[in-house]
């Protein structure tokens, strides 16, 4: 049996723009873990109320404008 250790290059879609690629690798936001291209992913500090510390998260610009209306 041959077995070869490429992976299969299965194109995926960015949720927020409709950007498909096969020939990168996707990305997953931290709060909702949808794909995302790099433009819309952006580095934020969460809090995270079990430990009661701020951590750095990859959020998609979605949940950056949910999170900011909540906010206000």
């Amino acid at each position: 049996m041959d077995r070869s250790d490429k992976m299969e290059n299965s194109p995926w879609v960015c949720h927020v723009c409709g950007y498909t690629s096969a020939a990168t690798e996707s990305k997953a936001c931290d709060l909702c873990y949808r794909v995302t291209c790099s433009l819309h992913l952006r580095s934020a500090s969460l809090y995270n109320e079990k430990n009661g510390l701020y951590e750095t998260a990859a959020v998609c610009i979605s949940c950056a404008a949910d999170n900011a209306k909540k906010m206000q």
